[in-house]
């Protein structure tokens, strides 16, 4: 009987095949829906059964869960040997986390980095409270359409209210908590 692996290399083009047995560095440029992800998540495997260690990195949490469970599906098991997360987890646990200490500010104990809903409140937040700051309408402005046209709202013209919520105090979790975003605003002179 042949492995899951193995079925789905079976599906894939020649070019895809190549991309996946390559040992050099890929770049795979396709449209939707032509077999990126799966390409991605078989290549991985391949170099998990090798013991090669893997980081597989992404914009968005959806496509991160859709390459986890695909992964589980290929026989991965040891999440040791093989990163797969957004370029925000990535970023804060292997960059900014080990080398917060160096960070010039004297950070509170109790410091922490806001979630993607957390930040998403507070630039409703911040939109409310600060309507002069941008061009932004706020007449029957919703968090759900802030969260659904967050681009949008975090243009250019947001960085100074971005900056307006550099921190905030989490009253529930007694947590002093800087957006991601914000913090990494607050560090770069933008020109």
């Amino acid at each position: 009987m042949k492995s899951h692996f193995d079925l789905l290399y079976e599906e894939l083009n020649k070019e895809q095949k190549e991309a996946i047995n390559r040992h050099q560095n890929t770049i795979v440029l396709a449209g939707p829906g032509s077999g990126k992800t799966r390409m991605i998540c078989l290549k991985a495997a391949k170099l998990y059964s090798q013991d090669i260690g893997v980081a597989c990195i992404s914009f968005g949490n959806a496509i991160v869960e859709k390459i986890k469970d695909e992964l589980l599906l290929l026989g991965v098991r040891d999440w040791e040997k093989l990163y797969v997360g957004t370029i925000h987890h990535f970023c804060l646990h292997n960059i900014i986390y080990p080398f917060l200490n160096l960070y010039p500010e004297d950070l509170p104990p109790n410091f922490g980095i806001a979630s993607n809903n957390q930040s998403l409140r507070f630039l409703y937040q911040a939109l409310i409270n600060n309507p002069d700051e941008h061009s932004v309408r706020l007449a029957n402005i919703s968090e759900l359409e802030v969260k659904r046209n967050v681009d949008r709202y975090y243009s250019n013209t947001l960085i100074p209210l971005r900056r307006s919520i550099v921190s905030t105090q989490d009253v529930a979790s007694n947590k002093v908590i800087r957006e991601y975003d914000s913090l990494m605003i607050s560090n770069v002179e933008l020109p």
